[in-house]
């Protein structure tokens, strides 16, 4: 008899572990995106912005990915952030230039999705077996470039950037709020045009949050287990 008990108590506890082991427990996926056609004044470090807001109760960034759709122009002309509070993820800074290259790479638009979780660096993208479309556009999913200096700065310095504002730098932040695109051409001769971009941000409540909710869970369990038990022993 008491083997029996025994099996029936292990259920309830085998949920509990099974959902306090999940780390997606509460994921969600906030989505801003905007399809048209905006040219991206050429020359110019004004560029283009585009704010929006995200709002839900999760309170936690797991990940943030941005994907873009630029056609035309010069890549190694084009510098892009995403903006959040105090953190800035640089996406494009002048892909290509080096103290070899100072122009950058000369093709022409990207198709591409840019993830936290991918530490493929977009920057040197021709060096690493890259995929192009019909249309010339850089295609796959890549790192952000995340060099946070100045998109005037030499070939020699982009060498030695560290990749530290690449988009896991908003990982752990609130992503409630107001967010920015950014985007510039920052060298004159071909103009490159936006046809498109989405910003998924996947967050989860904060830990107390979940814990909260493990917690209810931990207690109906004990609940069905003195249950079981009361009504095992009267079958005795």
């Amino acid at each position: 008899m008491r083997t029996k008990i025994l099996k029936q108590a292990i259920k309830p506890f085998t949920l509990v572990f099974l959902l306090t082991g999940l780390p997606a427990f509460g994921q969600v996926t906030l989505t801003s995106s905007w399809t048209g056609s905006q040219e991206i004044p050429d020359n110019s470090a004004t560029g283009i912005a585009y704010n929006f807001n995200l709002s839900d109760p999760a309170t936690v960034i797991q990940n943030v990915s941005v994907t873009l759709n630029l056609s035309g122009g010069w890549n190694g002309d084009l510098y892009a952030y995403l903006s959040h509070g105090t953190e800035t993820a640089v996406l494009l800074n002048r892909v290509g230039v080096s103290d070899a290259n100072p122009d950058g790479y000369g093709n022409t638009g990207f198709s591409v999705t840019l993830s936290g979780s991918t530490l493929t660096d977009i920057h040197n993208y021709q060096a690493l077996s890259p995929s192009y479309n019909g249309s010339g556009q850089l295609t796959g999913t890549w790192g952000a470039d995340g060099r946070s200096i100045t998109p005037d700065a030499s070939g020699s310095t982009f060498d030695s950037a560290p990749r530290n504002a690449t988009l896991s730098t908003l990982n752990g932040s609130d992503p409630n709020g107001s967010w920015t695109l950014f985007i510039a051409d920052q060298s004159g001769g071909f103009i490159s045009t936006l046809n498109g971009y989405t910003v998924e941000v996947t967050a989860v409540p904060e830990p107390a949050e979940t814990a909260l909710v493990v917690g209810a869970i931990l207690g109906f369990s004990a609940l069905v287990l003195k249950k079981r038990n009361y009504k095992a022993q009267l079958a005795k």
